[in-house]
This record gives C-alpha cells, structure tokens and sequence, in this order.
C-alpha cells in the first residue's frame, strides 16, 4: 500500500525490502511442493524447538551450562522435539495452511505450543523435589517457550509473505481510494490486500479522529470532502466504498464519476449474510444510496408524518403486486405504521414468501408486530378478487400490480393488457364495490403521452380508475377516494 505522506529515507527502505521478499518469493517458489506438507512443517518445529532450547539454557547459564544441567539439557533434547509436534498435531496446529497464516491460527498455535511448557513447570515444582536430582530451570522453561513462539511465527509469516510476493502481478495495478466509517474500514482494507491488481493509496474516512491515523497500515488521508481533489492529485483510478452511511455516499459517488473514476461498493459480511446486498457490476448514486437507505432503515426508527399515521390507523391496507420492486417497497413502509393487518397479494409466490419473511424479520423488538397476510392471486380473476375484499374487507388498497418493463411489453402486448388495463379495472371496481375509504393506483411517467405498448396500457388504466372516481362525484357509486400517482424511474425497478 502506498503511503503520499512517507518520507524518501523510508520509500528507499520499503523498496529495498521489497527486492529481497521478492528475492526470497522467488527461491520459495522454486521449493518442491512436498517439501511444504505436514511432515516436514513437524520436522521444522521439532529443530525449532531443539533450537530454542540450546539457546534458552545457553542464555540462563551465560554461555557456560553446568555438567548436571546439561545432562538434563541432552535429555529435554530427545523429548522435547518428539513430544511437542505431537501434541501439537493433536490439537490442529497443523490443520492450518502456512499460506495464509493469521492472527487466529497465530493463537492456535500458541495455545497447542504451550501444553509442553506447563507440563515442565509443573514437573519442576511438583515432581522434581520429591525425586531429588537436578531440575529443570523455571526461567528456562519461559524463555524457550517464548524463543519457540517467537520462531514458529516467524517461519510461519515468512512463508505467507514470500507466498504473497510470488504471485504473479497483473499487467496493469489500479490506484484506489478506500472510503468508509471507522466500523467498516479495517474489513475494507482486509478485502482489498488480498488483490494483487489494486494498490491502495490510502483511506477516507468522515470522523475527525481518524484523521493522519493508519487502519490496517493504509492512512486515512482525508474526510471524504477532499475526494475530488485527491482523485487529481494522486491520479486514483478507482473508488472502493465500504458500507457507509447515507449522510455522504450519494456524493462521493457521484463526485467519483464526474472525473470519470471507477467506483466499487464492498459489501460486508454481515450484509451478505443478512442478504441486504444485491451485486453490481458498477456503481451509480441511485444504487449506492438505495443500499444505505436499506442499512439506516433498518436501525433507524421512522417517523411517519401524523397525517399519514392518523388516515393508516387501526386500517386494513391491501397491497396489490406486493413481491415487486415497488410493491414491496410499499410494503416494507405501511409495516413500520400502527395498521391494523397488512394484506399483500402478489402472483408470484417466491416473492411474496420472501417479503413476509423479510418483514418479520425486520421487526423492531420494542414495537408489537404488524399482522401480515400473504396471498397467492391474480388481479385478473374477478371472481377471487371479490372473495378477497370479501373476507379481509381492506379500508386502503394501494394497487402495484403492473408490467412495468417497456421492452419487453412491446412483444408481449396482450399479457399487457390484460395485466395492467383488466387487473385495474378489476381491483378498482372492488374496492369501490366494498366501500373501501381509499385506492390509489401506482401508474408511470410512461402514462404521459405513451409512445409504448406499456405507457399506453397504463393510460388506460388511469382513464379507468378516474372514471370511477368521476361515478362517485355524480352520486352513482359509494364514497371511495379514488387516485392515481405516477412513479418515474425507480431504484431496483
């Protein structure tokens, strides 16, 4: 990782070091790969062990070991070494592969070192006395244990790092910028030194106490403010965002793409596991803040406006085409309000059952859960629509069931129709028919003057609706509130 901030006399040590990593990738590379299993891993540690034990006395005894303790030195020498890869191989010491040796394995590994030292102390204050005879040294008990360590670490990094600059480098390594919060930089840095084609110039992180500090040897260098000036001066060629908040995502990808910089979104583990992430192969403001969006919600509490909680109150809502983009959307806000049951209707039964799970799961723990009912139906068939509004008898209905996709309605115009023009008429005719206090059609800027098979079947849906609404300001049907909204493009859509 590069570092705009490093002094020259360092620049010339890391270059030097450098040289020689690559000088001993290269001869480790040469190394047979048999010569690196299990067996031989135990043989160094057993001559790793033998040496820090020559060496622990050696340091007790100031270089002048007494006959009786180095009787008892040769002895420790032919058990030593044989017991404690044993033992070691016991625990899973060796189940971890050299490569990619960490801090994890670092502490399995001390943990199966250390049975031997403690047996010896143990031996030391318990056994030896009543044995009588010379006794091992407590002092050179510790310093052998922490001269083994000290050694089975280092061969164990060596081999992770000479392995690391062996790899082969890619024809060209972009300069990338790391932008994040404090909570996601350090697994943003851990994701991006795994990639042999990205050099990371340094961090930017919004927290003033971060600032000129280093996370995970990269500096964060400024707050993300300064990104369309380091982007210039520091001739970055791509942008690498870990999960952040909404507050400045929008920006800095859009500043990004201003200077034509490339721009990448990293997931964190926890986002995919939840599943709250979706891949992309590039990224715009719209996916970026849809992603925020999705993180704040979830730990945000909402504040409706009191009109919309007072008109949502105690009410049934019906949401039509509850598994799409924009229907489940709906969804996911009517569930945050005091309703008294949630009905979603969709025809698509993966969605739906998605969606129900999702909403249960998104539950806050303080808050009693809404009622959801799903249903498996299409706003086509007349006959099951009224059975719905029958038995559920909903006060709202917000209607998203459409095809919404211009190209591919142009091939499909019949399913078009009779989707987007028979399904309204069908839903809205209900609801009227039941005396529901409000539906509201969610229609397209397609609608407006369209010059496509589905803006047109949208038109005429809205046509549809507005006469029923027109029928109830004549007196001829009940006091429905009757009203399309026209969506433009929507995030996910």
């Amino acid at each position: 990782m590069s570092d705009p901030r490093r002094r020259p006399e360092e620049a010339l040590l890391l270059r030097a070091g450098r040289r020689l990593l690559r000088f001993c990738a290269g001869c480790a590379s040469r190394v047979p790969e048999a010569l690196i299993a299990r067996g031989v891993q135990m043989a160094l540690d057993s001559l790793l062990c033998a040496v820090a034990l020559i060496v622990a006395y050696e340091l007790r005894f100031d270089g002048t070991i007494p006959a009786a303790h180095s009787q008892v030195m040769w002895a420790l020498l032919l058990l030593l070494p044989l017991v404690r890869p044993l033992l070691m191989l016991a625990l899973g010491a060796y189940d971890a592969i050299w490569r990619f040796f960490n801090i994890r394995d670092a502490a399995v590994f001390a943990i199966s070192a250390s049975p031997v030292s403690i047996l010896l102390l143990m031996a030391r204050y318990f056994l030896a006395p009543r044995l009588g005879g010379t006794v091992v040294p407590a002092s050179v008990v510790v310093i052998e244990f922490g001269l083994y360590m000290a050694l089975g670490a280092a061969i164990r990094i060596l081999r992770r790092v000479t392995w690391e600059a062996a790899r082969p480098a890619e024809m060209r390594r972009y300069r990338a910028l790391l932008v994040g919060r404090e909570a996601t930089l350090s697994e943003g840095v851990r994701q991006v030194a795994s990639s042999r084609e990205i050099e990371l110039v340094g961090l930017l992180a919004p927290e003033a106490k971060l600032q000129g500090l280093r996370i995970g040897g990269a500096m964060v260098l400024e707050r993300p403010a300064a990104l369309a000036r380091l982007l210039v001066s520091h001739r970055i060629d791509l942008v690498l965002i870990a999960d952040a908040g909404r507050e400045w995502i929008a920006e800095t990808v859009a500043t990004a793409s201003e200077f034509g910089t490339d721009v990448r979104l990293l997931p964190s583990a926890a986002s995919l596991v939840r599943g709250d992430v979706r891949v992309w192969g590039k990224a715009t403001p719209e996916s970026a803040i849809a992603k925020a969006s999705l993180e704040e919600r979830s730990t945000t509490p909402a504040h409706p406006d009191a009109k919309v909680l007072e008109n949502f109150s105690d009410r049934v809502v019906l949401i039509t085409g509850a598994g799409g983009s924009i229907g489940s959307e709906l969804a996911r806000q009517v569930a945050t309000l005091p309703v008294a049951s949630l009905v979603l209707l969709d025809r698509d039964e993966n969605s739906i059952f998605e969606l129900s799970n999702e909403l249960a799961a998104g539950a806050r723990q303080d808050e009693q859960p809404v009622r959801v009912t799903t249903l498996v139906g299409d706003v086509r068939d007349a006959a099951h629509v009224r059975s719905i509004f029958e038995q559920y008898r909903p006060h709202i209905v917000l209607h998203a069931a459409a095809y919404k996709h211009v190209p591919l309605m142009e091939s499909n115009a019949c399913e078009a129709v009779m989707n987007n023009v028979t399904g309204s008429r069908v839903t809205a005719r209900a609801a009227v028919n039941f005396g529901a206090e409000r539906f509201v059609m969610i229609s397209t800027d397609k609608a407006v003057r369209p010059s496509s098979i589905m803006g047109a079947t949208k038109r005429i849906a809205e046509m549809l609706v507005s006469a029923e609404g027109q029928k109830q300001k004549s007196g001829e049907a009940g006091t429905t509130r009757v009203a399309c909204v026209r969506f433009g493009n929507v995030v996910g859509s």
